[in-house]
Order: C-alpha cells, then sequence, then structure tokens
C-alpha cells in the first residue's frame, strides 16, 4: 500500500485507500491531488515527493470529503503549501465541522464528529481561475458526488476523477452510493465518458485507460435505485418509511454514519424523481409523503 506509480513522464500517483496524485511539470515542483485520510496518508505523500527529489508546493483537491483532505493539515504544516478547492468545496475543507452538520440536517450526534467525517481544518483558497494551476494542469467540473467536485487532467493525459465514479465491488456491495446531486451526477458521466485520456484514476477504483464500463456501471446503478426507490413510494410513505425500506433492501446496517450518508442520497435521489415529473411530496395528516406520479 502507498506504492509510488509512474503514470506519465510529469505524472505519479499513490496507490492508497484513496488514491493521491502527484504531479510536477517542472522537475522542482509537485503539485498533490488529493492528500488521502489523515496523517499516515500525509505523511506517505511527503515522502514520495522528497523521494522524487521535489518540494511540494500545493495541494489540489477534488473535494472536500475528509478521505480526500485529510493529509492537507500536516501537510501544509510541514511544508507552507498552498493548498485550493473548488468554490463551494473550499469552505468545508477551511471549516470541516459543516460536514456532519450538513449530512445530518441539524446539529449532529458527537459520533458523527471523528475523523471520518471531519478532517483536520487546513488554509484553502478557492480555485477560480486556470492562473491558479501549475503548466499542464487542466480542471474537469465534475459535480454530483459533492457540491462542486473537480477532476485534474495532466499534461500527460492522466485523469484524476476523485469521487466522481466508484468501483463494481463497491455498488455490488452497497448498492447505494453518496451523491449529493442526481441529475449533476449523471450529466459528470457523460462528461467522463467523452474526455480523453490516456489514463483515468478513480480514487477508490482501478485506474483504466478505457473509462467507459465503469462510467455505465455506475450511471446503471443510478437508474436501479432510482426505479427501486418509485417503486417503494407507488403507496405514498414518509421519509423515516422509505429510508427504512432502502435499508432493509440493500441490507446495510443501520448507524449513526449510515443514517447521515444514506439519508441525505435518499432525499437527493426524492427530489431528483420530483423535479424530472416522476415524484411528488405531499402533506397528510400533518405528514410529509412522497408518491410515484405516472406521466402516461
Amino acid at each position: 500500500m502507498y506504492d509510488l506509480k509512474k503514470v506519465g513522464q510529469h505524472t505519479y500517483y499513490l496507490d492508497s485507500p484513496s488514491r493521491i496524485g502527484i504531479y510536477s511539470p517542472d522537475g522542482k515542483n509537485a503539485y498533490a491531488i488529493d492528500t488521502g485520510n489523515g496523517d499516515t496518508s500525509a505523511k506517505k505523500l511527503l515522502g514520495a515527493v522528497e523521494s522524487l527529489g521535489l518540494t511540494l508546493a500545493a495541494i489540489f483537491n477534488t473535494h472536500s470529503h475528509a478521505d480526500h483532505t485529510g493529509g492537507n493539515a500536516l501537510c501544509q504544516k510541514r511544508t507552507g503549501c498552498k493548498v485550493f478547492a473548488p468554490r463551494t468545496e473550499a469552505y468545508f475543507v477551511n471549516t470541516p465541522t459543516l460536514e456532519p452538520v450538513y449530512l445530518f440536517g441539524g446539529f449532529a450526534p458527537k459520533k458523527l464528529f471523528h475523523s471520518f467525517f471531519t478532517a483536520a481544518p487546513s488554509t484553502a483558497q478557492m480555485l477560480l481561475t486556470d492562473a491558479d494551476l501549475p503548466d499542464g494542469l487542466e480542471v474537469i467540473g465534475l459535480s454530483g458526488h459533492s457540491f462542486d467536485q473537480v477532476g485534474y487532467k495532466t499534461s500527460d493525459g492522466v485523469v484524476f476523477l476523485g469521487d466522481a465514479l466508484v468501483s463494481g465491488q463497491t455498488i455490488q456491495k452497497y448498492g447505494v452510493t453518496f451523491c449529493y446531486d442526481i441529475n449533476a451526477y449523471l450529466a459528470s458521466i457523460e462528461t467522463i465518458k467523452n474526455t480523453d485520456g490516456t489514463l483515468f484514476v478513480p480514487s477508490h477504483a482501478e485506474p483504466t485507460a478505457n473509462i467507459k464500463p465503469l462510467a455505465d456501471i455506475n450511471a446503471n446503478a443510478v437508474r436501479a435505485v432510482q426505479s427501486y426507490i418509485l417503486n417503494v413510494i407507488e403507496t405514498p410513505k414518509s421519509f423515516d418509511e422509505i429510508l427504512r425500506e432502502v435499508f432493509i433492501h440493500y441490507d446495510i446496517e443501520m448507524n449513526d454514519a449510515q443514517f447521515a450518508l444514506l439519508g441525505f442520497t435518499l432525499r437527493s435521489y426524492l427530489v431528483y424523481c420530483e423535479n424530472a415529473g416522476l415524484a411528488e411530496h405531499i402533506y397528510t395528516d400533518f405528514t410529509m409523503k412522497w408518491r410515484a406520479k405516472h406521466t402516461d
């Protein structure tokens, strides 16, 4: 684990639980793409940069989730490097305690205030223009999984995808994967399918030169979840009733973390269905309920 892989003249990645990119267009400065989930990944990143004879100049986060930003703080403390994150994501990188609050939908239980959800804070700047990027690094908008997630394409054609796609094994295990905006997520999958690259590096799936099969697996999984939810609400149900059905159907253990993640994602699916004209929410007997709509 944490083996350093060279995948281009200027591009490397650390083969870790949440893959970390390293890009050096000039042979002097290194630019990290994400930093993993904590101090261990930060130390591995710093060690890899040193072994290459480089200086860590900046970190470019794909998005703000803790398994991608957890090493920011230590790297920044030891090197003074800059940290950049796309727009809304920068607020969460700077103030990670926002993460459990927005997931839970209010003041969150103590069990959600741990490293899985709340990385150590680092000082991040918003990534707003190409002037913030080193030569040859390109930003690709891939929102959906998170607010303003992006991918990064290096001059070698290596594309780091963050969490825009997950592995088939993850989909098979959980059925439902975390998502903020279903419509944007599906659009990002299409963007990935239409992006040229020599190698695609998802954070939690095997790197591949042909990303289209994995993109299709992810898109089909979204449609399968949508179809299941619409079937559940053929009879109007409250959110809690639907959530219970989802936990049972996908055989997911209910705990604080899964309640927050799956509950958040389910709300996103319900709104997506409503915006598509396939569902609606109603109020009856002082209860919000969701029901499928038929357009035939």
